[in-house]
């Protein structure tokens, strides 16, 4: 696989419109009041483990490169459904595929422990297509532990925020640039940031990059580029995770 050299992504809020994906079914909650007591049921517990869900999903496969290889690029919007449990170890599988539904290829990444009620976005550009200008991407979540939100610290859309973002549109090696804020309560030392191209409010593809050692408060630039060409798009929204919680 070629190798690629990753810098800075940013991005804020999350716009959902594509692939909307529903996971887990919805459970009657049932109570039982002994005097003034109350208890919740089995299956009101069983209720707040929702899988999580693909809200959202698009990706590019890009034109061959100098070399005859194709790349694809993605981004995938994921939520947690629940209102107390977080989701945890969990995996986004990428799989590509061939027109006939053979697959090319397939990779798993670990999936931020989500904190209830939030929407994040993952995305990649180095998606291998075997040459395949042609090929479908598909992609799906897995896991089956759960935390309590009180466990520790959880990712929140709020931790981070991405100001002056630009794109810097290179025909060789285009790239956005801007700059991260840690608005969480802890330092952190490995910040993960994820770069997503949207066209029409639809994400088309994206990549990430990361920074190190950001202390609560502070405020870091981040630099991501492209050895290929980038989707087409309208809009770019970086966001941004810490690796150690």
């Amino acid at each position: 696989m070629k190798m690629r050299k990753k810098a800075a992504i940013a991005v804020t809020i999350l716009t959902f419109a594509v692939m909307a994906v529903s996971c887990g079914t919805s459970t009657e909650v049932k109570r039982t009041t002994t005097g003034d007591a109350k208890t919740e049921s089995s299956d009101q517990k069983s209720q707040d483990k929702q899988p999580l869900v693909i809200a959202d999903s698009g990706y590019t496969i890009l034109p061959a490169d100098s070399i005859g290889q194709v790349y694809a690029t993605y981004a995938v919007a994921l939520q947690n459904p629940n209102t107390k449990s977080v989701p945890s170890f969990w995996e986004l599988t990428t799989t590509v595929k061939a027109p006939d539904g053979s697959v090319l290829g397939t990779e798993d990444q670990y999936i931020p422990s989500i904190a209830p009620g939030t929407t994040i976005y993952m995305s990649g550009d180095t998606v291998d297509c075997k040459g395949h200008t042609d090929a479908m991407m598909e992609f799906a979540v897995s896991g089956s532990e759960y935390d309590s939100v009180l466990a520790s610290h959880k990712v929140s859309d709020k931790d981070f925020a991405a100001d002056n973002v630009n794109f810097i549109d290179d025909e060789i090696s285009p790239g956005v640039t801007g700059e991260i804020t840690n608005n969480s309560d802890k330092d952190a030392t490995n910040v993960v940031v994820y770069i997503v191209f949207k066209k029409g409010g639809k994400p088309v593809g994206g990549g990430m990059t990361y920074i190190q050692n950001l202390p609560k408060g502070g405020k870091a630039p981040f630099e991501y580029s492209m050895f290929s060409s980038v989707p087409e798009h309208d809009e770019i929204a970086v966001s941004a995770y810490s690796a150690d919680w």
